[in-house]
């Protein structure tokens, strides 16, 4: 860890040691592979913000997996997901984002399973078959983002309570609000 540039953005995450920063400069960046925040409170952050700073999956999909208390803000993620690295975390923000999706079906912006406690606040979500869903995942808090053109803007499965939708705009997807399971 420490100061310094790296070759790429996964390079970078896999340098940090717990409470470490990635601060991305503006650009378009083509993601091959998947990213790993493998260390507690790792902050991944767009240096200008995201209409200027955007991650564009190759040819496979891409995944984002976050750690305990981690932090994903300011970017644009073209048909780029992120979810929980493994089950039993906790913790974490992703804001601030903007995620455009290509409309497939099965595709989903963001993913938790046995996960809780992570704030999804200011993103924008378009596209995708599923922009949120957790499934076994609770104290989740959902605020000020906007959910378009989506299948269905949130899914919550599993039956696991605890979890705050606020002041969302939910508009124009094929379904609002899930509550499946348990």
């Amino acid at each position: 860890a420490g100061t310094g540039d790296a070759p790429s953005i996964g390079a970078a995450l896999g340098s940090c040691a717990a409470g470490d920063s990635v601060l991305v400069a503006a650009g378009d960046y083509q993601i091959d592979s998947h990213l790993f925040i493998n260390e507690e409170r790792v902050t991944l952050v767009s240096e200008a913000g995201a209409e200027a700073t955007v991650l564009k999956r190759g040819a496979l999909p891409v995944y984002i997996l976050m750690s305990t208390d981690s932090v994903i803000e300011g970017f644009t993620f073209d048909s780029i997901f992120i979810s929980g690295g493994t089950s039993f975390q906790r913790g974490g923000r992703i804001s601030n984002n903007v995620f455009r999706g290509v409309g497939d079906p099965d595709d989903a912006a963001i993913g938790f399973w046995e996960f809780s406690g992570v704030t999804i606040s200011g993103n924008c979500i378009h596209g995708f078959g599923y922009g949120v869903i957790l499934s076994e995942s609770s104290g989740f808090i959902f605020i000020h983002n906007t959910f378009m053109a989506c299948g269905t803007a949130i899914e919550l499965d599993g039956g696991w309570p605890w979890n705050t939708i606020r002041n969302n705009l939910i508009v124009g997807n094929e379904y609002g609000i899930d509550l499946s399971g348990g």
